[in-house]
């Protein structure tokens, strides 16, 4: 099994079949109210569906919410630049992972790399500075 349990993880980032959605809102009943719960995209999944998949779920347990890391973006197919016009029904992401990626841009892969280094791919001083200055009043995890 792959992670998050398809066999092949290209098939689809999230499977959210009845049973799963029951028991996670069933969970997240029982959490404290102030509890989110992210999902998190992958360097693997078709980003647009991630997001419509991922909004669906949230429509039916508020709280769960949206995770976007920069690497897996990347990795993915998208530039950093670009996450706004690819949000869909979100107006923003609920937390941000925030790092770079040393595999090249499409790769499917995930390498974290320190932001702006020689071996990052994803950010430049310029293009982080960017992107701090769009989505800073975003929750940051900074890796």
């Amino acid at each position: 099994m792959k992670k998050g349990g398809a066999e092949n993880p290209a098939e689809g980032p999230i499977k959210s079949t009845p049973m799963r959605l029951d028991l996670l809102s069933h969970i997240m009943k029982k959490a404290h109210p102030n509890i989110k719960l992210v999902f998190e995209n992958e360097p693997f999944d078709d980003f647009d569906t991630f997001i419509k998949e991922t909004y669906d779920i949230s429509t039916q347990c508020p709280q769960i919410g949206l995770c976007v890391d920069t690497a897996h973006l990347f990795g993915g197919g998208l530039h950093p630049e670009e996450l706004s016009s690819h949000l869909g029904p979100w107006k923003k992401p609920d937390l941000i992972h925030l790092n770079g990626n040393s595999c090249e841009f499409n790769s499917k892969k995930d390498i974290h790399e320190n932001m702006t280094s020689e071996f990052d791919h994803v950010f430049t001083r310029d293009s982080l500075k960017t992107f701090l200055n769009k989505w800073g009043s975003v929750p940051m995890i900074i890796e």
